[in-house]
């Protein structure tokens, strides 16, 4: 089961902070850019995650609960699917709401 936990690490991880650092790098470009802030790019923004991310390491999270579950029982369907879906919709809720309040702007 080492595999998975590779896996997750090589490949999750990346595509986690490609869509995060897509989403934030847009809604930056449609609130902070026309204040007059530079542009950020998807390789910052996934860096600016990255910070975040470091400095709040020490929180516990839910992935960790369903991690220590996996290892006891051996089911990883649980994990997989609250990790694709942690990659994909908060991104998109968050492109959608920005959508709507960038049309009122």
């Amino acid at each position: 089961m080492a595999g998975i936990a590779i896996a997750s690490v090589f490949i999750l991880t990346p595509l986690t902070y490609l869509c995060h650092g897509y989403t934030l790098s847009k809604l930056w470009e449609w609130f902070a850019t026309p204040l007059g802030l530079p542009v950020l790019t998807i390789a910052h923004a996934a860096g600016v995650l990255l910070i975040a991310k470091f400095v709040m390491y020490g929180r516990y999270s839910k992935t960790h609960a369903l991690m220590e579950q996996a290892e006891k029982d051996g089911n990883y369907s649980p994990l997989w699917g609250y990790s694709i879906s942690y990659i994909f919709i908060p991104p998109a809720v968050g492109l959608g709401i920005g959508w709507v309040i960038k049309s009122f702007m």
